[in-house]
């Protein structure tokens, strides 16, 4: 699998987290880009847990951006062999947690501090 993936309105790009020229990264990264190349969201998650950090600009927001980059992460976590980025183990603000949930994420809103349940 590429580490590309056009859409019909913007583009996805993976880095993992080895190759990031942070020191010591521990996120694989999924980043969207418009048609014109200017960024519009970015999916994060961490390399042991799976936890996930979404965001998308507002003006992007709606359009089912955050679930691309979603599942686009998790293709290329099994194409790569590396740990998949986890609903269930990520922390959500009001609007994520609607994401989550229409993904089928059933935990709460302050999900991280209940994990063990």
């Amino acid at each position: 699998m590429e580490n590309t993936r056009p859409f019909k309105t913007f583009t996805l790009d993976f880095e993992h987290a080895d190759d990031s020229p942070i020191e010591d990264n521990d996120l694989h990264n999924i980043s969207a880009f418009s048609k014109k190349g200017n960024f519009v969201g970015k999916l994060d998650w961490n390399r042991e847990t799976g936890a996930i950090d979404v965001e998308v600009k507002k003006k992007h927001r709606r359009k089912g951006l955050a679930t691309a980059m979603y599942d686009f992460a998790t293709d290329k976590a099994e194409d790569e062999g590396i740990q998949a980025p986890s609903l269930d183990k990520s922390r959500y603000g009001m609007k994520g947690l609607s994401w989550a949930r229409s993904l089928g994420y059933k935990g709460g809103h302050n999900n991280r501090l209940d994990m063990d349940k």
